[in-house]
């Protein structure tokens, strides 16, 4: 009832401000129901094309990034490979390993018997792999200095198996071997 009065008060004192009020409000309304149906579908739409833009952008970035890894790996993988090429050294040069595993033997104050060696040629690769066995008969000293001989060699062969076993009291320990080490067939 206070609300109903004050309303017919006002109404009463000047209708210019009534209306005002009421045009204002029409106003609002109408510039609402424009910004719903025209700015805001606009700024929505301008906002999904700018995340479509940002993901592409991203995904760009993130492809750039894996062709210049890709293009890194590849360079590093070509200088390997021309290192591994250059520490093979041709089949001819077999000799000259056995020629160091005696070498070696011999410095350490150890005797090799006899080297038995089985080479295996690895398809489309242009190299083979030869595996060795062999034994040397030692003290521990000896033997030890032997194979970190062997270890520091800057020949590229790995050592596959290593055994021990006593050779009686007086003669010391057996140390067999096996290992594998790789030539590059040599063109004609």
């Amino acid at each position: 009832m206070i609300r109903a009065s004050l309303l017919q008060a006002v109404w009463r004192t000047g209708r210019l401000f009534p209306l005002l009020i009421l045009a204002l409000g029409l106003v609002n309304l109408f510039l609402y129901g424009v910004h719903l149906n025209g700015i805001l579908p606009s700024r929505q739409s301008l906002e999904q094309r700018l995340s479509a833009e940002k993901s592409r952008l991203a995904e760009l970035r993130k492809q750039q990034a894996e062709g210049a890894q890709t293009a890194t790996e590849l360079e590093r993988l070509v200088r390997d490979m021309r290192s591994f090429e250059q520490q093979v050294p041709p089949r001819s040069r077999f000799s000259d390993l056995l020629e160091e595993l005696f070498r070696l033997a011999d410095e350490a104050g150890l005797h090799i018997g006899q080297v038995g060696f089985e080479p295996e040629e690895l398809p489309r690769t242009g190299y083979l792999r030869y595996s060795l066995n062999y034994a040397v008969t030692g003290e521990y000293r000896q033997l030890k200095k032997f194979i970190h001989a062997l270890e520091s060699s800057p020949r590229l062969m790995s050592l596959d198996s290593i055994g021990l076993r006593s050779a009686g009291r007086e003669k010391g320990i057996v140390l067999s071997l096996k290992m594998t080490t790789y030539f590059r067939r040599e063109t004609s």
